[in-house]
């Protein structure tokens, strides 16, 4: 199949035949020529600048630029191009793509470590790493890289493969101990416990002045996080609003018991849209004793959205492993119960938080997200991968038709609505319940819109109305002609 596809010339990313795959290969396009336009334009105010080219961390941002030039270029092949850069496949670079992305992660590796050293100690770096040595350190990893590209291509596939899993491997422990281990030494505890003491007062003056934006727009790289946070509330609202909207106005989708999780989805997720333009766009830290905080509302429209995803996902895996005993338990009015039940129960913990004293809120937070995240290992991992095997044994025994490719998108998008799930939820959950049974600060930045650890879940907020759309057509349509395209659709009828 490579062969021929060979011969006859290769095509785009994917067939050009829907609207998705235009998208696709546009936003490839555009993707590789703002990795070389940006990338470029660093290189070349470097190069202008003597001052710039006299810092050693700009040595390292050089080498970065330049390999993600590279990596841009290559991208308008392996991008655009239907393209398998694997061993191989007859389309393959010969390694020389993967490459140009190896060498600016270990620019950035390094670079980290030459600004751990600096800030550590400062004499030491100045005596120890000289221009020449610092040079030395960003040849020895180009030609260490290239000399990998040289041996890979020399042997045979099965050593090859062992040398790129033995990199990966060797590259993931200097990721853990560079990223993760020195940037953790970085922030110093003394820093951290400084700020939590001095803060409140601080909070204080700031909450009798006025609250100002998420950050003071004195920077371009401020405004931009201030128009991102106002982009990202707009967006959850919208998305959320247009879903909510359409499926009250089809009798049919209203009828499915999983509509009805996709209802208490959206419409804590409305809530959540709303409350960030307080939480995400002012200067506020919603935790406990802030004088900014919202008394644990805001949370709990999250937390909603949370539950009301772990109870469709445990619903969708009931309907699929036993329909008939589905059917005669889960009636219409039980559906509604358990969404009941978890608005009634989020409340509840919100009403004891804020009549119980802060070491207790505390300890219940952290055991509630304990819990949440034995429940999301159950279901979002667990169920999941189980329905994934048993709906794809199912698929296998039906016949070749559309109503099977449309069962295998859906369990695709499960699949992927579970990931996103847990990409957005896991880390900030786990960092919760380390710092409250730690006893140190939840807190590591300077509000609740510049902490990506929150911001991640109200991304997930947008997501999930997409994925909805995405894959259902009949809500879908019900979007596209009755919400979206009303005016239209009235000037046609």
């Amino acid at each position: 199949m490579n062969v021929s596809q060979s011969s006859a010339g290769l095509g785009t990313v994917l067939p050009l035949t829907s609207f998705e795959n235009v998208l696709l290969f546009l936003f490839n396009i555009i993707l590789s020529t703002a990795i070389i336009f940006f990338n470029v334009s660093v290189f070349v105010s470097i190069v202008m600048n003597r001052s710039l080219r006299n810092e050693n961390r700009f040595m390292y941002m050089l080498s970065t630029c330049l390999s993600d030039i590279c990596t841009g270029v290559s991208y308008y092949y392996v991008g655009v191009m239907d393209v398998r850069d694997f061993y191989e496949s007859p389309t393959r670079t010969f390694y020389i793509v993967p490459t140009f992305l190896g060498l600016s992660y270990m620019a950035i590796l390094a670079a980290q470590a030459d600004r751990y050293h600096a800030v550590v100690a400062p004499f030491k770096y100045s005596q120890r790493m000289t221009r020449n040595r610092t040079l030395l350190v960003i040849q020895a990893y180009w030609v260490y890289a290239f000399l990998i590209v040289a041996v890979q291509n020399l042997v045979t596939l099965g050593v090859a493969k062992r040398v790129t899993s033995f990199g990966t491997f060797v590259a993931n422990i200097f990721t853990v101990i560079i990223m993760i281990g020195l940037n953790g030494l970085f922030s110093p505890k003394e820093h951290t416990t400084k700020y939590s003491l001095e803060n409140p007062m601080l909070q204080e003056e700031r909450s009798s002045a006025g609250l100002g934006t998420v950050l003071p727009l004195t920077s371009f790289e401020n405004v931009l996080l201030f128009l991102f946070n106002i982009i990202l509330a707009t967006a959850i609202i919208f998305f959320n609003v247009s879903v909510f909207v359409s499926i009250v106005m089809n009798r049919s989708l209203r009828n499915e018991n999983r509509f009805m999780y996709m209802l208490s989805t959206c419409l804590s997720d409305i809530c959540t849209g709303v409350s960030y333009y307080y939480a995400g766009v002012m200067d506020v830290r919603d935790f406990y004793e802030s004088p900014t905080r919202t008394f644990y509302i805001v949370p709990t429209f999250l937390g909603l959205s949370y539950m009301a995803i772990l109870a469709a996902q445990a619903d969708r895996y009931h309907a699929v492993v036993a329909p008939f005993k589905y059917s005669q338990r889960m009636t219409r009015n039980r559906t509604l119960l358990v969404i009941l039940a978890y608005w009634v129960y989020a409340f509840l913990i919100v009403a004891v938080n804020n009549l119980v004293t802060l070491g207790v809120a505390k300890r219940v937070t952290s055991f509630g997200t304990f819990v949440a995240n034995i429940f999301t290992i159950i279901i979002m991992i667990g169920l999941n991968v189980r329905l994934f095997f048993i709906a794809k044994f199912q698929l296998e025994r039906e016949p070749p038709s559309a109503e099977r490719d449309n069962k295998r998108a859906s369990v695709y998008l499960i699949i992927i609505v579970a990931v996103c799930f847990l990409i957005a939820w896991l880390p900030i959950f786990l960092h919760i319940i380390v710092c409250n049974f730690a006893g140190s600060i939840c807190y590591a930045f300077r509000n609740e819109g510049s902490d990506p650890l929150r911001i991640l879940p109200r991304v997930n907020a947008v997501l999930t109305p997409l994925l909805y759309i995405r894959g259902c057509s009949a809500l879908r349509s019900t979007l596209l002609s009755k919400v979206w395209r009303t005016e239209c659709c009235k000037r046609k009828g």
